[in-house]
């Protein structure tokens, strides 16, 4: 699909003999109003003089005019004439045109609607879904495409779920306590994930599985009731907004635009499609390396679950998200993960993902927490909408690859791979610090200091 969009967009700027280049530099002063070659440059990354030749090929085609600053009369500042309007806009309506049939789905249906009714239909869907599988399991009917077509509905009712699940977190408790609600949120989650499977196990071994699907569905109704007891004035809604065509669009022009939701964005992506590939890590060592049973494979994920609650737990602690956190993170994420492929015996191996699940809780709350603070209220579904894609869109991508590499080199390599996607991560990060935000690393005294602009952060361009 990627490459079918840059084939479609090389021929619409060929089309209009102008390169991506300047289309970009259209799209900014659409975006942002009249700025400075200088501006300009900063914004695309670009050289001055480089940016000055584009911008006279601009002139040239009447798409770009320029006027003296007032403030400074020996700076231009550069807007678009009726001409270049018209180009951009027939150019963005072509693209969201594209991008509409292209999207199966759009996931952006927090900034829309009342989020508390949103997840009390998602959840009702998904109860009906459980309670659905439980009748068919329990009545002897069931069939493999019964599976498939449940696990769909699951998976496109959890596409809006989960973004409006993410978001209401904010409309609970604001921005005050957002990053340790986010926490707490994650602690109760990974509770689950170590208590679930076994108590799953017990009640399929007692009563069979269509008994447990049954009393799966049951449990919505708790949801549904705190859900509806919810006291409605003391919530903190986001404005909602007017669904138009191109808002979606707008979502992930919104991420690209600003640099440090890119940087998470990208971040995440690594992380997401070839780091997190917890299964086939525990499947492979534990069977190929250390040679194990079904039942110590059980309690790696269990060990792995437990690092994840004291990582929750140590992120509650935290009054206020930091973009060093999501460094540190990912950078002990890869760490963790190399001395796992190292390690010679299961129990070290076992200790090194105890480390592993406390870096990846504080990367994913990191990211959640920073991507919420960092983007304006209106923006805040489609912008954890597209968080959501990525974290769970890129698995499917990564996972087949990752699994090939334990395959043909060893499960030694295939968990080297998210080693080195968790030191991709913090490459990058650590680029965009250097880069944007002057990060300097001095020796004192014996002692190594590292300090940051945080303006950057705060302008959030």
């Amino acid at each position: 699909m990627l490459g079918r969009l840059r084939r479609r967009l090389r021929e619409e700027a060929q089309l209009g003999e102008l390169n991506l280049t300047q289309m970009r530099v259209l799209g900014s002063l659409d975006r942002n109003g009249p700025a400075t070659v200088s501006s300009l440059a900063r914004t695309e990354g670009m050289r001055p003089q480089s940016m000055g030749e584009l911008v006279a090929a601009l002139k040239s085609a009447a798409l770009v005019c320029g006027e003296p600053d007032p403030a400074d009369g020996r700076q231009t500042m550069l807007s678009l004439t009726d001409a270049g309007r018209k180009r951009v806009k027939a150019t963005r309506t072509a693209r969201e045109d594209w991008l509409a049939r292209a999207i199966a789905a759009q996931l952006s249906a927090a900034d829309y609607f009342d989020r508390r009714k949103l997840l009390l239909a998602t959840q009702a869907a998904k109860g009906l879904l459980a309670f659905a599988l439980g009748l068919l399991t329990v009545g002897g009917l069931v069939q493999l495409w019964h599976v498939y077509l449940l696990a769909f509905l699951l998976g496109s009712v959890s596409a809006f779920d989960q973004p409006a699940r993410q978001t209401f977190v904010y409309d609970l408790v604001g921005d005050a306590d957002l990053s340790n609600a986010v926490a707490l949120n994650s602690t109760s989650f990974n509770a689950a994930r170590l208590v679930g499977p076994a108590l799953a196990g017990a009640l399929v071994a007692a009563v069979g599985s269509g008994w447990a699907f049954l009393l799966n569905a049951a449990s919505f109704v708790g949801v549904l009731c705190s859900l509806m007891l919810l006291r409605k004035g003391e919530l903190h809604p986001s404005t909602r907004i007017t669904r138009t065509r191109g808002h979606f669009v707008e979502g992930l022009h919104y991420v690209w635009r600003q640099r440090e939701l890119r940087v998470t964005a990208i971040m995440l992506f690594l992380i997401g499609t070839f780091g997190l590939n917890f299964p086939i890590y525990l499947s492979t060592m534990s069977a190929s390396v250390f040679h194990v049973g079904a039942g110590r494979f059980g309690l790696l994920t269990s060990i792995m679950a437990t690092g994840t609650i004291i990582g929750a737990l140590l992120a509650a602690r935290c009054e206020y998200p930091t973009f060093g956190a999501l460094v540190a993170g990912a950078a002990v994420f890869g760490g963790g993960l190399l001395v796992a492929a190292l390690m010679p015996h299961y129990a070290l191996f076992a200790l090194a993902l105890v480390v592993v699940g406390i870096a990846s809780l504080t990367f994913m709350n990191s990211s959640n927490s920073l991507m919420q603070l960092s983007t304006e209220p209106s923006m805040r579904g489609r912008v954890m909408a597209i968080r959501a894609s990525i974290a769970l869109g890129g698995t499917p991508i990564g996972a087949p690859i990752v699994g090939w590499v334990a395959d043909r080199f060893g499960p030694r390599w295939g968990v080297g791979v998210g080693a080195a996607a968790g030191f991709a991560a913090a490459l990058v990060a650590l680029h965009y610090l250097w880069k944007h935000r002057c990060l300097r690393v001095r020796i004192d005294r014996g002692r190594v200091r590292v300090s940051v602009d945080r303006r950057e952060a705060v302008r959030g361009a």
